[in-house]
């Protein structure tokens, strides 16, 4: 049901237009008329009434945005009605927050609850003001995903509050220690906005977080830094403001010591290119152009006890692996040796074989669909097999994995060296010669449905394609619809039915799995006969 009840979507142009690029516009206007809100529902007002922090977001006299923190005790947020949301508590010591706030100013809001990794978004306009905090109506409403947050027990410590403090001043760069705290963060919070009419409840100002591993932010130079942007919720709030205005702010708060980075400037979208391609996770990449920046020393009233990161991080990359990506991408073109470190029976007539590489140089990236040429020389033999085999696993792990089947000699040619000679030759430490990855034949990145349709071992560079598809589902939350169609023999003959069938119970996704074997020439679906 519907709960966006205006005639005009809830995506302003911005955040449409990079729904229109991706292939998403019909899909998520569909979805956001069904979650996003002008009010919210009981359920956040709950949430933000449990909170003791939450993120602002808000744009100073300048155009600048900032990103900042409001601390209270449990219970500093109140909400009257579904519309309004009070505040008893005021920026942090030094933040420019304390003269932005003013009535009739938009903020983006973001509660978070690390130790739960819930999170709700809210955007709205200032209605009140005094000594004691805000109050704030509500223009649009909605929830947020739980990943990429890493889970903290945060308690918070008044007394902290009324610490020495020392006033900070404006820089034009990072500092040594902004710099440093900046390397160690997993977390910050960006602050963008677009408000080109005060009147269309779709513009204003957003504040999201963005989580990954500690160092996922590198520092460029004293001015510049670059963090990927990680598969989310789709509505693209940050990009789409972005793409319209490219102001943003950015904070990073160190949870162990309470001291906070905040800072603005200007953001720029990187699509494409070698480190987007090699980052793994990374959909594009946000390098930010720092204008002014402050040091807010031991400002957040915290006691932190770190959990765990978020499984989200499985499925992402680091700035270290990225660039020994791109340094492997350069042999791509030159034979490497790898050696076969593990082979799994798959079926009656089907392997696989994993590969690793024998210089412990990383692994050349590659696409779920794309091929690995390899060439082999027979014991015994002068010559070379030489083929081009589909790679049966998606990326990320430590291995090449490539599946062959057990094929009868060719009658016509008895003593010839084929690709299919491999199933019988290949051992545990063979020695193999591999180029880069190639093809064209891969799963795009759009999250329109796909189906995936194979016969025998051409389930190969589709069980890569599904594997890619249920990765993105496990540790990045994105569902895509999938439909697998498989056809064998027989069961015996049915490579990876276990991996199909355990794709097919994530909750997540969409996975009808329909194995057909022909019988005395009948197709069934298990048992059952479809098709006579």
């Amino acid at each position: 049901m519907d709960v966006w009840t205006r005639e005009g979507s809830p995506f302003h142009e911005g955040e449409q237009a990079v729904q229109t690029r991706l292939g998403l516009r019909d899909r998520m206007e569909q979805l956001g008329r069904r979650v996003i809100r002008e009010f919210m529902p009981d359920q956040h007002r709950r949430f933000y009434e449990s909170l003791s922090f939450l993120l602002l977001g808000s744009v100073d006299e300048g155009n600048r945005p900032w990103a900042s923190i409001l601390v209270g005790n449990s219970g500093f947020i109140s909400s009257p009605d579904d519309r309004t949301l009070r505040f008893q508590a005021r920026p942090l010591r030094g933040d420019p927050l304390n003269s932005t706030l003013k009535v009739g100013v938009d903020l983006g809001l973001l509660g978070i609850e690390p130790v739960t990794r819930r999170r709700n978004r809210m955007n709205g306009v200032v209605t009140a003001l005094d000594p004691d905090g805000l109050t704030i109506q509500v223009k649009q409403a909605f929830g947020n995903c739980p990943q990429y947050i890493q889970k903290r027990r945060i308690l918070i410590q008044p007394e902290l509050e009324s610490s020495p403090f020392t006033q900070p001043h404006p820089l034009d760069h990072l500092g040594s220690e902004m710099q440093d705290l900046i390397r160690a963060a997993d977390t910050l919070f960006v602050t963008t906005h677009y408000s080109s009419s005060s009147q269309d409840v779709t513009h204003g100002v957003d504040v999201s977080h963005r989580g990954g591993k500690p160092g996922f932010v590198r520092v460029d130079d004293q001015n510049t830094l670059t963090f990927p942007d990680f598969a989310g919720n789709l509505h693209f709030n940050t990009v789409g403001n972005l793409m319209l205005d490219p102001g943003i702010g950015v904070l990073f708060p160190d949870f162990a010591s309470g001291d906070v980075v905040t800072l603005t400037g200007r953001a720029e979208i990187i699509w494409d290119g070698e480190e987007v391609r090699n980052f793994e996770g990374a959909e594009r990449l946000f390098r930010i152009h720092v204008s002014e920046a402050l040091f807010l020393e031991k400002v957040l009233p915290f006691q932190t006890t770190f959990e765990e990161y978020s499984p989200s991080l499985k499925s992402t990359g680091s700035w270290e692996e990225t660039a020994a990506r791109i340094t492997a991408q350069q042999l791509n073109d030159n034979y490497r040796t790898f050696r076969v470190v593990r082979i799994e029976e798959e079926s009656e007539m089907i392997r696989s074989f994993y590969l690793q590489p024998h210089d412990d140089q990383p692994l050349m990236g590659f696409e779920a669909g794309q091929s690995l040429p390899i060439r082999f020389r027979i014991p015994g033999q002068d010559q070379f097999i030489e083929c081009l085999l589909p790679l049966s696993d998606a990326s990320g792990s430590d291995s090449y994995r490539i599946t062959l089947s057990r094929q009868e000699p060719a009658t016509d040619h008895p003593n010839s060296a084929t690709a299919l000679d491999l199933y019988d030759v290949l051992t545990p430490n063979s020695e193999i010669e591999v180029l880069g990855p190639r093809g064209s034949f891969t799963l795009d990145n759009s999250r329109r449905p796909v189906v995936l349709v194979s016969s025998g071992v051409g389930i190969s560079p589709l069980m890569a394609m599904l594997n890619q598809i249920r990765k993105q589902v496990d540790c990045c939350g994105i569902d895509r619809t999938a439909w697998f169609i498989h056809e064998a023999r027989n069961s015996r003959e049915h490579a990876f039915a276990d991996s199909v069938r355990h794709a097919a119970r994530f909750t997540t996704i969409s996975t009808p799995i329909l194995l057909l074997s022909t019988r005395c020439g009948r197709i069934t679906w298990g048992n059952r006969m479809i098709v006579n």
